[in-house]
């Protein structure tokens, strides 16, 4: 039994035959498939080279051009909009994308830009992986679950789905929030995809494919994904305060485009006023939460307190004040007291520290309710 596969561009895309029979006599039997884009008309053409060979045919003859990646589109220099720079970098209409590694503290605005990016972007999905120190190569590409009756069925997993939509044709944006605390080992197995070859990336997803039971064999699923159909950001903290950071090597680091946030005012400040016009509040209550926000980075650089109110902690806040009053945001900084705080060895609140924020939180000139 044998066969030819050829790949080949027609008006309006591509098309994949394969004509098949035996060796002694013409090939007579032909399957066409017409897809529109080459990555995906290359992904047809590999699954058809597995199938007739998983079969017992032996190839004779098999055509499919190269596809030379696109010249890189060299974006303007970046705005002050982080938004609008990521759009420069990972807009979907761009032939060719680098992955993004958005590095600085924390309420430098990383998370929430990208989030806002992926709103304005124009992309059929945006998918989030929040990064931790536990994480394991099922929770990036998945793994097969039981179903009941002794049986499993494989799980895609956040980063696997991802690559799974984009060889279909969807633009997609994918965050890996946190990256640098992912152990070394699992984010390693995700980096090593982010090399293309041929304007593509190549991820190997655990996938068990083409499982001969008689022999005890089956071959790794490799998904095989157009550069233009995903764009690619992660974020991590940087700094002496976090520990549990990671930082790539060189090689790592060489497949991202790093861009370097240092915390700015005016950004917590947008942040803090987006989110007030969302609740229908006076974006004049910014300057409240952060003269709260910069009172208690005092009383931290000073030993008064445990921890400062970092961005994070100060959405929070903004999250659980209950009405648009100074008031209501002393009365809801004081519930965030023992979040600020440390312990005595007895595991109570510190006293002190307690009672420098209550001064901190009283600045805002509003009684206790």
């Amino acid at each position: 039994k044998v066969y030819n596969l050829e790949l080949f561009e027609r008006p309006g895309g591509w098309q994949v035959v394969t004509s098949y029979g035996k060796r002694t006599g013409p090939l007579h039997h032909r399957d066409k498939t017409g897809i529109v884009d080459y990555l995906a008309a290359y992904q047809a053409f590999e699954d058809a080279y597995r199938e007739k060979t998983g079969k017992g045919y032996k190839v004779l003859n098999e055509k499919r051009p190269s596809l030379a990646p696109p010249a890189k589109t060299i974006p303007s220099p970046p705005p002050d909009d982080l938004v609008a720079r990521l759009g420069l970098l990972l807009d979907p209409a761009l032939p060719v994308k680098m992955p993004v590694l958005l590095e600085g503290l924390p309420g430098t605005g990383k998370t929430y830009s990208v989030r806002e990016f992926a709103k304005k972007g124009g992309f059929s999905a945006y998918l989030e992986v929040g990064g931790h120190n536990g994480m394991e190569s099922y929770d990036f590409l998945g793994g097969m679950i039981p179903i009941g009756g002794g049986k499993t069925v494989w799980m895609d997993g956040p980063v696997t789905n991802a690559f799974r939509m984009a060889s279909k044709g969807q633009k997609v944006l994918l965050c890996i929030d946190e990256i640098g605390r992912v152990p070394s080992r699992e984010r390693g197995l995700f980096l090593t995809a982010l090399t293309p070859h041929d304007g593509a990336y190549r991820l190997r997803s655990g996938r068990p494919i083409d499982i001969d039971e008689t022999h005890g064999t089956a071959r790794m699923e490799m998904i095989v994904c157009p550069v233009a159909n995903i764009s690619i950001v992660a974020t991590t903290n940087s700094g002496s305060n976090y520990a549990d950071v990671e930082a790539d090597d060189d090689a790592g680091k060489e497949r991202w485009h790093i861009i370097h946030l240092k915390p700015k005012e005016s950004m917590m400040k947008s942040i803090i006023e987006s989110r007030l016009k969302e609740r229908g509040w006076p974006t004049t209550l910014a300057s409240d939460f952060l003269n709260l926000q910069e009172n208690i980075r005092k009383l931290k650089s000073d030993s008064y307190c445990a921890k400062e109110l970092t961005p994070r902690l100060t959405l929070r806040l903004l999250d659980i004040t209950t009405h648009p009053t100074q008031a209501h945001i002393a009365a809801a900084a004081r519930e965030m007291i023992p979040a600020l705080t440390g312990r005595t060895p007895e595991g109570d609140i510190i006293p002190e520290q307690a009672e420098s924020l209550e001064q901190a939180i009283g600045r805002l000139a509003a009684p206790k309710i």
